[in-house]
């Protein structure tokens, strides 16, 4: 191989681990739990007593 061909070579990888770490950077470091849990809205049924047969997986009572 030729030097252009190396460094062209060296190049692409360097950009493209460049974009796969600074994604993975991005989504780990930079963007914060608190803003994703803050807009979300829980709701909350009480639907009594439940329990199960454990024998039997298919039957509820």
């Amino acid at each position: 191989m030729n030097l252009k061909k190396i460094l062209l070579y060296s190049l692409i990888g360097f950009i493209l681990s460049g974009v796969f770490f600074g994604t993975i950077l991005y989504f780990t470091v930079f963007r914060t739990p608190k803003d994703a849990v803050e807009n979300i809205e829980l709701y909350e049924f009480y639907i009594g007593s439940f329990s199960t047969n454990l024998s039997h997986p298919r039957n509820f009572f």
